[in-house]
């Protein structure tokens, strides 16, 4: 059994296609686990009108993306009977394709013991690959993407899993007994971005592995995500380090300092805002 945990707060027509896409799938032994938390577009009644079969969650509005997706572990641990079953973390930006869970479903049956990413592409251009990987440098902060093959090239390198330091929870498929060794996402250090990449890592100190299978695709609104949307002004900056919406929350990075780095909290820190501050110049 494959448990699909989804955290929404508003955006329903992302919400009711991605939800379209999932009712294909090839595979069929899965439960969908949304949780609503407090949106005000109608979310809960829309989907229990189209969608009947969808356990939807209900949240106060506070629970950002970490605990929305606890809540939602949570519920999915108390059905579970089984150590062979998977949670799935999805978000509702994004659409598969009729065999995105029979691959996950083959991937972890040859790959046990370990999280598996999804390959990410662009929805507006799909032979655009935007995420394959990541591999992240405790000492000095730098991150860098897996080299990037071309998408045949990817497809046809499916005996084996693609490496990555990290994974995020866009289509991440975990074995129910990580949960159990390791805990829930950190929603109190790591409210909204990052709790993804912390759990993974913290998987991966415990003797998980982790790896993206090329033949999980998932198809990502990419620049609806986060605060890509906004003016570059002054705001802007401000938000970037300050807002619980930001990857670049101030308050986020030290706290990753502090668990994971591997030289000093406050030296990593500093590397790492550096490269923050690099990345939004040149940008502009």
């Amino acid at each position: 059994m494959i448990y699909i945990i989804i955290p929404v707060h508003n955006r329903i027509q992302y919400t009711l296609t991605c939800l379209e896409s999932l009712s294909s799938q090839t595979y069929r032994d899965y439960l969908i686990i949304l949780v609503n938390d407090g949106s005000t577009d109608g979310t809960s009644e829309k989907i229990a009108d189209k969608y009947p079969g969808v356990k939807v969650l209900e949240g106060n509005g506070q629970l950002w993306w970490s605990a929305s997706t606890n809540l939602g572990v949570k519920y999915a641990l108390s059905l579970s009977g089984s150590q062979k079953d998977f949670i799935l973390t999805l978000n509702n930006d994004l659409v598969v394709r009729e065999n995105y869970l029979a691959e996950f479903f083959s991937a972890a049956g040859r790959f046990p013991d370990t999280l598996i990413g999804s390959l990410a592409v662009d929805i507006e251009a799909p032979d655009t690959i935007h995420y394959a990987g990541t591999i992240w440098n405790s000492r000095t902060s730098v991150y860098r993407r897996v080299k990037m093959l071309s998408r045949d090239e990817l497809l046809g390198s499916r005996q084996g899993l693609l490496s990555t330091s990290l994974l995020p929870g866009r289509g991440t498929l975990i074995p129910v007994p990580v949960f159990k060794k390791i805990g829930l996402y950190d929603h109190r250090q790591f409210p909204h971005y990052m709790g993804d990449e912390d759990f993974a890592l913290r998987a991966r100190k415990a003797g998980y592995k982790l790896g993206i299978w090329a033949g999980a695709i998932v198809y990502s609104h990419i620049h609806e995500t986060g605060m890509m949307q906004q003016k570059k002004n002054f705001r802007y900056y401000r938000d970037f380090f300050t807002s619980i919406k930001s990857h670049g929350n101030s308050r986020y990075r030290w706290n990753w300092a502090k668990r994971h780095a591997r030289v000093h909290p406050l030296l990593y820190f500093v590397l790492d805002l550096a490269r923050q501050i690099r990345t939004l110049v040149l940008k502009d």
